[in-house]
């Protein structure tokens, strides 16, 4: 007899610390005709939020093309500045860049990037980050925003969700902020870029950096 396999996992933690990195793996145990049989997963890791950004300057590395630390949704690739030819980074030797291109089959550049910061509930909470946008036809604006979940919302459009003005990014780097009351032990950094125009041949570009949190 063989029981129906598992199709969906979840690890819980009793508590976690504040800026640490936990490492667990999923082993699963399978018994048939009296014999069993263990597989094991590779190691995932997650880093609990700190008092600051981690990877804020992006120096701390990327995998698949995605800061560590950072999670990214949308249309776009993603990459890490250091690899773009011809780029000028003010702030180290890393950023993160999301572009998409009408020759590879995007319609739109339309990306969110965020990460999650431990605060004190009832603090007011100022969230600064620079960032550059340039897009290969004048014809094609790529327009950003700033958001922070007061309560850690997941999700960019949950109810609670604060953001600045959506404005046309300069091709320069240029600083933005927000500040909010936290009204949980952790708030979520949004930032949001989309562009407006046919992108067919074109390719728009966003770039992120020192992105940093100060508790007022």
């Amino acid at each position: 007899m063989v029981s129906e396999p598992a199709r969906r996992q979840r690890v819980e933690f009793d508590a976690i610390l504040p800026n640490k990195v936990y490492r667990y793996s999923i082993e699963t145990v399978s018994e048939r005709d009296g014999h069993s049989k263990s597989i094991k997963s590779a190691d995932y890791e997650i880093r609990s939020p700190g008092s600051q950004v981690f990877n804020g300057d992006f120096d701390d590395g990327f995998f698949a093309g995605i800061a560590r630390g950072w999670n990214i949704n949308g249309d776009g690739f993603c990459t890490d500045a250091a690899l773009v030819p011809l780029t000028h980074l003010v702030y180290g030797k890393h950023a993160q860049v999301v572009y998409a291109s009408g020759e590879r089959g995007h319609a739109t550049l339309d990306s969110t990037l965020s990460t999650l910061v431990a605060v004190k509930p009832g603090q007011q909470v100022k969230v600064d980050v620079s960032w550059l946008a340039r897009a290969t036809v004048d014809s094609v604006k790529i327009l950003s925003r700033l958001g922070i979940g007061p309560e850690g919302q997941s999700q960019p459009g949950a109810v609670g969700v604060q953001w600045s003005p959506w404005q046309e990014t300069p091709g320069f780097w240029d600083d933005a902020s927000i500040s909010v009351a936290a009204k949980n032990s952790v708030i979520r950094i949004f930032v949001q870029c989309r562009s407006e125009g046919f992108l067919e041949k074109a390719t728009a570009t966003f770039m992120l950096d020192n992105v940093r949190v100060e508790a007022q």
